[in-house]
């Protein structure tokens, strides 16, 4: 699945992809283990990559899709 982060301010997009381990691998192969280090390495400083990061065809955020995924589960 795909995600993106568009920095409207910079006029820059970056994309990623998450892993089955639920690790972020950056479109230049850089891989996190969460979407906060991600946006923080890109950024410069910290960022929360949580509600950066949206997916593609929707435009949902990782935190909307986390929420989802735990009501489901129960948690």
């Amino acid at each position: 699945m795909k995600f993106f982060w568009n920095r409207r301010h910079l006029n820059v997009r970056h994309t990623a992809r998450i892993r089955s381990d639920g690790a972020l691998i950056l479109a230049d192969s850089r891989v996190f283990a969460n979407p906060s280090g991600a946006t923080t390495a890109l950024g410069g400083n910290h960022q929360n990559g949580w509600s950066a990061f949206r997916r593609t065809p929707d435009g949902r955020t990782l935190g909307e899709l986390r929420t989802e995924l735990r009501a489901r589960r129960g948690q």
